[in-house]
């Protein structure tokens, strides 16, 4: 798929985040495609199920570009 969106991303851990990365990036590690990550870190509730915050933050701060709403 050309594009990609992942709603909720702050859940993720990870392994989910490598699998979306490795998809999304070629073997040079240039982006291919576009993957959207959609998280609030302040949401974060599912570290009972596995969800790790850092991975989330780790994530942001790999995937380059960013949007912030400041308002809702």
């Amino acid at each position: 798929w050309p594009v990609v969106l992942v709603d909720e991303f702050q859940d993720t851990d990870d392994q989910q985040y490598g699998i979306l990365d490795r998809l999304y990036r070629d073997a040079e590690g240039q982006p291919r495609g576009r993957l959207v990550m959609i998280g609030d870190p302040k949401q974060a509730i599912y570290a009972f199920r596995g969800g790790d915050v850092h991975a989330y933050l780790r994530a942001r701060d790999h995937a380059g570009h960013r949007l912030s709403l400041d308002t809702n």
